[in-house]
């Protein structure tokens, strides 16, 4: 709560799904702090529409109806995950004005774009369960590697126009002809871009750049293989590229330097965040004893217990290593009693 009272403040601009939204009000102004059990009501109000999801926060795992609308949004992939859908998320606009009438506007974007990961589980190198139960076995400590690395990210975003000197309520049209631009980088340093847009006629214009949530690319342009997902415009190094775009104010040419991107799941995706493939493997823990081998060893089950029934013994005390004596071994679930034959092993 505290992260989320950090992050809301009255007269800043959200985006929720791809509505913009405004927070007006707060229940009050005092600041959470950490171990607070009575939070803070925000209100919102809608400045643009959009299209957004909506969940109930005490859904529950039969509530059908609300895993149906998401799959209807979203496809099967979060049917079972109703969180996955949209997120509120603070957003800033860039506009950019005419100052006198033009046929080309010239727009230098600056952009960081990257993600680091401090001390993240390296969840690759995941053992078998078979390989985690011999670490149990013999009694030894496991804990995964931790990764600190930058990360691929992509940022999204469309652009948007209305002519100067119309009132403030005209509505901003959608010049990107229904593409979705893209920044791509994995690194703090910084990337410089160039859009030119050939307007329809000589005339002053206002131009906006929005952010696009992530959610809606993984919705409209994110497909299961490198040919089934529709096309981003990746601004970066390629060629010339040019969208064509009719709109109600007329023909709008928007020109870069990059290349068209397919984005599938492997490439919108981290190989840190994922497990290694691990076979699946049987592990024994009962059963009857068919035989034993002076070559071959096995776990020992971790529900027995020892009685000392000589007074000559060698063991670890740390580990109950047994080196030489006789142990009188008793299981916890069976209570049965049976004798180990005596054992002798060369100090390691």
């Amino acid at each position: 709560m505290v992260d989320v009272d950090t992050n809301i403040n009255v007269g800043d601009l959200y985006l929720f799904g791809t509505a913009l939204v405004q927070c007006v009000n707060a229940s009050h102004n005092r600041p959470l702090e950490a171990g607070e059990t009575v939070g803070k009501t925000y209100q919102f109000v809608c400045k643009e529409p959009g299209k957004a999801t909506l969940v109930n926060g005490n859904y529950g795992a039969n509530d059908k109806a609300t895993f149906e609308r998401f799959a209807n949004f979203f496809g099967n992939n979060a049917k079972g995950n109703p969180p996955y859908g949209h997120h509120l998320q603070k957003v800033q606009i860039a506009t950019i004005v005419n100052n006198r009438e033009c046929d080309q506007t010239e727009i230098g974007l600056k952009s960081v774009v990257f993600k680091k990961v401090n001390g993240f589980a390296n969840v690759e190198s995941q053992p078998n369960a078979a390989t985690l139960a011999e670490f149990e076995d013999d009694r030894q400590p496991f804990s995964l590697g931790r990764v600190t690395t930058f990360q691929t990210r992509y940022s999204f975003f469309k652009i948007e126009c209305r002519p100067v000197n119309t009132a403030n309520s005209t509505e901003f049209v959608d010049i990107s002809s229904g593409q979705v631009f893209a920044v791509k980088g994995n690194s703090p340093q910084p990337q410089y871009n160039t859009i030119r847009i050939t307007h329809p006629k000589r005339r002053q214009y206002e131009f906006r750049i929005k952010p696009v949530p992530g959610s809606i690319v993984v919705k409209d342009f994110i497909g299961g293989g490198e040919h089934t997902s529709n096309p981003l415009q990746l601004l970066g190094q390629g060629g010339l590229k040019t969208v064509h775009s009719n709109t109600s104010l007329g023909e709008f040419n928007i020109s870069y330097t990059g290349v068209e991107e397919r984005l599938h799941v492997d490439k919108a995706s981290n190989g840190e965040f994922k497990f290694s493939s691990i076979a699946p493997s049987e592990v024994l823990t009962s059963g009857i004893v068919t035989g034993f081998t002076e070559t071959a060893n096995a776990p020992v089950p971790l529900d027995l217990l020892y009685d000392l029934v000589a007074e000559e013994l060698d063991y670890d005390e740390d580990t109950r290593d047994l080196r030489y004596g006789v142990f009188n071994q008793r299981s916890k679930s069976q209570r049965s009693r049976r004798n180990l034959c005596a054992l002798e092993r060369s100090p390691s």
